[in-house]
């Protein structure tokens, strides 16, 4: 709790304060200045908050989808079943950590080849059969 209030209360204060009564000579103008400059420091804080969040998530976007090109949606074995995003390699051996129970999962890739099936064409088919069921 304590914490909180040097991190961040604090310094606040302390500013609004050396603002107030650097640029004010009366202690009324210099409360009055004193709530303007803590609204302004809220403010930009905000601000500034917001911008980074946005840079943030743009770059965790980015990333994500670089990541899903070359990565593979897993869950963990163990009892919990999480589910982890997690790169792969062909050429190396992937395992990952579980975020969930901290045991390392070792990932197995398998490829499997099917054929390719071409559509029947049914409305002629349907026709040689009757034609043959008269």
């Amino acid at each position: 709790m304590n914490n909180i209030w040097v991190k961040s209360i604090l310094p606040l204060v302390l500013i609004s304060s050396c603002v107030s009564l650097f640029f004010c000579d009366n202690i009324v103008k210099a409360i009055s200045m004193f709530f303007v400059a803590t609204f302004l420091q809220i403010i930009t804080y905000n601000i500034y908050r917001q911008i980074l969040q946005y840079f943030a998530l743009k770059y965790e976007n980015e990333r994500l989808s670089e990541l899903s090109k070359q990565g593979v949606e897993v869950v963990c074995p163990c009892a919990r079943g999480m589910k982890h995003l997690i790169p792969i390699q062909l050429d190396a051996d992937n395992s990952y950590t579980c975020l969930d129970c901290n045991k390392n999962v070792n990932v197995k890739l398998e490829v499997n080849t099917y054929l390719e099936t071409v559509p029947i064409d049914t409305d002629q088919k349907i026709s040689e059969l009757i034609k043959k069921l008269k």
